[in-house]
Order: structure tokens, then sequence, then C-alpha cells
């Protein structure tokens, strides 16, 4: 049979294909970056392509009660449009059988216990994870109608929750099973220097759950195929026995440590549980009726205490994604957050010229085809990844999936008029989202050498200039507060546990990937126009702000010479010299053959609540330490963005022979 199976790379997905009778069919697992759920064109021309006799849908954006909560928006959207998609092109394509992984958050907050399949839809879902639980109940009904229009036969699995290899642990956004196994394990770390410790239970620990091996589940799934058309429309799949959370951490206590663990002898136990009632405890219970599975003649094979000790050596071996390749694994892998920006596209580019495996994180939303990020795309040793700082999960299953030598971590809202309009999306991705991305890197990495993009904006209101490393922060925006937050987390992280981070606090740093909402992209893209008659005026805020400005091609080379020093450390990064707001304009300007003053008015829309007067850096330690100095000065820095916005607009508003007329014109003969 010709499977397409979504969610290939999850843990579901991956159990599937380790199965033995996996080898018996042909099992087409597209990766994301092959096929993009959300995009529905992109579903039925892989449908059309593959010609699959069945789908198995396990792909899904996926987390614990932490998660859900702070991402209720996207747990929904994504993963009803992912499911409707599917179903949809494959209805309007004539896939015959589809199997749909649903959730047992689908069943009601207050549903009876054991919950019945007929349970669906009779009453109100659990606050908590709402989102995800419409999402699977649509998708559901998606597939009850398309079969009840005859023709095809697309059935929904309820599995409880499940655990096994290929699990991902960050205790703040996992599953409940792995966040404990991650929990137990850090306080077995800790025995080794301490007598006692404490392992922090979120909620009362009495609500109950039931958890099956992953492994299980795929084993159920090649078993329905050779009686699909006996297996019901909608069908629990699960042990049939539940566990309260306190009875969780006992058993996972005891297999992992061998430590007899109850909560009757504590006094005795070197392992102590201490309760946070500010989290939340979700259903009291979610017991699964099994009797249709019964009736089928299937049951798990494997217990729960074994299953418990698989998942654990999984979690010490840290696997690798089995899809790299062998000769990349010789290679350094290095992962970039934020590569769909300049500082990223230009690292990408300096790393995949020095044979590294380059790793990078888009957000979905974020501008991933500039015309410069394709052949970044396009390279052989250029994986692309999803990923967000502000879901601690993703940035668990990038780290344990690729495995990196190398962090750099550039990813933030590092506009800092924005930072005014939006401080908490601020502060969350850019001091949070550091702070999720260490917690993870030290547990599962922790050799890797990282990277953190600090900012000039830190020094702040600071009078001190030049600054160098030992100046001040005074921070005088959001962003610049976050940056703050993250600079000290990454020393606190690097002198508590010894980890590899190095900090580059880099002035201001531009290039025609600027992006566009940023001054000097505004300047320069203005005055492009200006002479190709498409614009009028330039409207600006603040002309007298000082600021230290580099080119950013040149900056990624320094990011890297700091990870390849022999200590950690960090370096002021910028060129030793200031200009104002004004000089880049007249600068600029000057490239153009305009005069400036009649082109720029005053616009006080455009002036920050909280304006810094004057950045300058003292890149004196980089240049010694390093080895690194700028060589791109701030004259030639304007001439090269001028004319790249200036070949752009040319580009798209005039004919050929128009373009090389005003560029010979202008001494551009090249």
């Amino acid at each position: 049979m010709k499977i397409l199976l979504t969610g290939g790379t999850g843990m579901v997905g991956r159990n599937i294909l380790e199965h033995p009778k996996a080898a018996d069919h042909e099992i087409v697992a597209p990766a994301r970056k092959e096929l993009d759920l959300l995009n529905f064109e992109q579903v039925v021309l892989a449908i059309d392509t593959i010609k699959p006799d069945l789908i198995i849908h396990t792909a899904g954006l996926v987390g614990g009660i932490q998660a859900n909560k702070t991402n209720m928006f996207n747990f929904m959207m994504d993963n009803i449009t992912m499911g409707l998609n599917l179903v949809r092109a494959a209805k309007q394509l004539g896939v015959p059988k589809m199997i749909n992984l649903g959730s047992t958050c689908m069943y009601p907050r207050e549903s009876p216990q054991p919950m019945k399949e007929s349970y669906l839809f009779t009453g109100p879902l659990e606050p908590t994870n709402e989102g995800y639980a419409i999402a699977k109940n649509a998708v559901q009904r998606a597939c009850q109608y398309a079969s009840e229009e005859k023709g095809v036969s697309y059935k929904t699995f309820i599995p409880c929750n499940l655990f096994g290899r290929w699990d991902h642990y960050d205790p703040e956004t996992s599953h409940l099973l792995p966040a404990i196994i991650r929990k137990v394990h850090e306080a077995k770390i800790r025995l080794e220097t301490q007598s006692d410790t404490y392992i922090e239970i979120w909620g009362t620990g009495t609500p109950r759950r039931e958890f099956m091996d992953a492994a299980d589940l795929a084993d159920f799934i090649f078993f329905s195929l050779d009686k699909f058309d006996d297996v019901p429309d909608v069908m629990n799949v699960s042990t049939g026995h539940d566990l309260s959370i306190n009875e969780l951490y006992e058993k996972t206590v005891e297999v992992l440590t061998g430590e007899e663990k109850t909560l009757r002898n504590l006094k005795s136990q070197k392992i102590k549980f201490a309760y946070n009632n500010t989290r939340p405890d979700g259903m009291f219970q979610k017991l699964s009726d099994v009797t249709k599975q019964t009736k089928l003649g299937w049951k798990p094979k494997t217990t729960f205490e074994d299953s418990l000790q698989k998942a654990y050596e999984f979690f010490l071996q840290g696997q690798s994604n089995v899809s790299m390749k062998k000769e990349d694994k010789q290679r350094k892998v290095a992962l970039i957050t934020g590569v769909a920006g300049q500082d990223g596209s230009y690292l990408s580019e300096y790393l995949l010229n020095k044979n590294y495996v380059v790793v990078g994180m888009f957000r979905r939303n974020s501008q991933k085809l500039h015309p410069w990020m394709q052949p970044i795309i396009d390279h052989p040793n250029f994986v692309s990844v999803y990923g967000n700082m502000q879901d601690g999960s993703s940035l668990w299953n990038i780290l344990q999936e690729y495995r990196p030598d190398e962090i750099y971590n550039l990813a933030a809202q590092s506009h800092v008029r924005v930072s005014f309009d939006c401080p908490e999306e601020t502060f969350d991705v850019v001091a949070m989202g550091t702070m999720r991305l260490l917690n993870a890197a030290r547990v599962l990495l922790p050799g890797v050498k990282i990277y953190q993009a600090g900012s000039s904006e830190q020094f702040g209101f600071n009078p001190q200039h030049p600054q160098n490393e030992s100046t001040a922060f005074m921070p005088a925006s959001p962003y610049a507060c976050a940056k703050v937050a993250a600079h000290n987390i990454c020393v606190n992280y690097r002198e508590a546990y010894k980890m590899f981070i190095a900090i580059g606090i880099l002035h201001n740093h531009e290039s025609p990937r600027r992006g566009e909402n940023f001054v000097t992209r505004k300047i320069t893209k203005a005055a492009a126009n200006i002479v190709l008659g498409n614009q009028a005026k330039l409207l600006l805020g603040n002309l007298d702000a000082k600021r230290d400005w580099g080119y950013s091609r040149e900056y990624v080379e320094c990011m890297w010479k700091m990870l390849q020093h022999n200590e950690p450390d960090d370096f002021v990064i910028g060129t030793g010299e200031s200009h104002s707001v004004k000089e880049f304009v007249i600068a600029v300007f000057e490239q153009a053959g305009l005069d400036w003053e009649k082109c720029v008015e005053f616009d006080p829309e455009q002036l920050r609540p909280h304006e810094v007067a004057h950045l300058e850096s003292d890149p004196s330690k980089a240049k010694k330490v390093l080895g690194w100095e700028p060589k791109v000065k701030f004259k030639e820095l304007a001439k090269i963005m001028f004319e790249a916005d200036l070949l752009e607009a040319l580009r798209t508003t005039l004919p050929t022979e128009r373009q090389k007329q005003l560029l010979l014109e202008m001494g551009m003969t090249k």
C-alpha cells in the first residue's frame, strides 16, 4: 500500500516509520520544507503527485498545558488549517482511505469516565487547551462528513497521552510525562553535589491521566490496516488504565533512580516533592473507554515501566535527526535563529562557505522568500526548520533533532520604536526567548557554543562614549530593557553552568538587507524613489541622534570569531566612529545627486517616546583579541545601500534601456 504520512519527523511519525510492518508498505513522509500543510495548493500538488492509497495524518502543532495557554490562537488555527486542507484535498482527489489522529482533549471537560466516543460534542471543552481541542474536533467532523458522502473512508483514532522515543523534554512546554522525566533526571544530577533535592509538581498532583507508548499506537495503526472496514469511524486507542499525577512522579523516580518513592515516607528520601498551586490542573480525569478496541482484538504490548525506561534511554542518548546525511555529521552544524533577517542571511552565507551545515530557524510568517534568501534555502547544506522563540517546545525539538555544535541567537523583535507599541511581545521574544533557548541547550547540549546578539541600545542614556565592555547599561526602550535582561541571563548561565556563551554587543549595522522600517533603509529607499520620480518627500523624526553605523556583512565574521575563541566573553562591535541621522541623509542624497533639504520633512509621529542621543563604540578589544576590524566606512556604506535600492527601484519601474541610460548618467556603469 502506498501511504502518505504527515508529521514523519514527529514522535508518532517516527515510531510509525520504525515499526517492523512499515517495510511492507511504500511510505512517503515529506519534510515540512517539502510540504507545508498550511498551504492548500501545496497539499493538492503533493497528493496529486504521490497518489496515495492511504493518508496517515499525525502532523500538528502540539504541546502541554502551558504551551496551549500561551499560544491558543496558533494551536487552533494551524491545526485546523492543516487538517482541513488535508481532508479537503484528499476527498477532492479521491484518496480512498485516511487515518486522522485526534486527542482526548476533544472530550468535554465534565465528560463521564471512562470516556466513550459517543460523549464527543456533549459539553464545553477544557479551557486550558480549548483551541487545540476545537481544531481536533473540526477535523474529526470533516473526516466523518467526507465518509458519509460515500466513496471514501476517513477514520479518526483518539489516543490517550503518548510518550516514548522521539519525544521532546522541555518542562515548560512539553507534554506531562516527558517533562516529569526531565525533572527527575535533573534531580539525579543535583544529588551528585547535594544530599537531597526537590521536584516541583504543577497543580495539586491529584488529576488522573493514562499513558501509552507511541510505539504501541504505531502498532495499532498497522493492525487496523488489515481490517480497515471493521474499524469504527471514531475510536479510542488506549491502555484503559490511569494514574494520578502523584503516582506518575513516584513511578518515574523509581524507574529512573531505583529509589522507591511514595508520599508516605518523604523524610527518609533524597528526592522530595513541592507543589506549585499557581499552575493549572486541567481536567480531573481522562480515562478512555476501550470497548471498541477490545472488540477488535488489540491491546498495547508494552508495560508502562518498560516504556518509561525506553523513553529515558532515548532522552539520555539525545538521538540526532535520522534524516541527516552521514557526511553532514562530519561537518560542524550551526543553528541560526532569526535566519530571515539581514544578519541571519549573511551569517548563513558565511558559514556555508566554511562548509558548515546550517540549520536556519524561520517563524511561519517570516519573510522566507526575499530574493537573497532563495539561494541560501536551495543550498544542499542548508536545512530550513520552523520554530518560535515564544514556544519552548519548538526550540527543544530543533536542538534534539539537529544537535548543533554552535548556536547563533539572532532572533528578536529588534525595532526600537515598535518595542514601545509591543513591549510585552518584545520582552517575551528577546528575553524569555533567550531563557527558553538556554534552558534547552543546557540540558540537551551542554557542550554547545552559543553566540548571543546584544545591542548598543543596552547602553541607552549612559553619557559615556565611546562605549566599551565595562560601560554600564542604562536602557531607554522596552527593546533595550529586554536585551539587557537577555544579556544578564546569558552571563548568569555562563557563570553558573559553565556554558560557552559569547555576547556580541553590536552597534548599528546596516546593509541592503536591512528591514525597510529601519531609518537607514527608509532613507536609501526614499532617495532611490525620489530620483525616479516615484516619491516626492521623505518624512523623518529626530535627525540629530548619532549612531555608530557599520556593514552587517562584515559583522557576521566577528560573531563566528567569538565562538572560535578559546574562552566565552563579551565584545563591543562597531566602527569606532559615530554619525548623525542627518549626516546619513546627506551622504545618501549626495549619491543620488539630490538636495536633501528640498526632499526631507520633519514628522513628529516618528519620534521615539524616549530617544538616545549618542551611541559610539570602542571596538579595541575585538581588534586585539579576535583580530577583527571593519573595512567599510560610513560613506561607502551609504553608497552600497543607496545603489542597491536604486537598482531594485529601476528593475521594478523602468524599461531595460531606460535603466541602462540612467545608470550611465549617474556614473554607475557596472
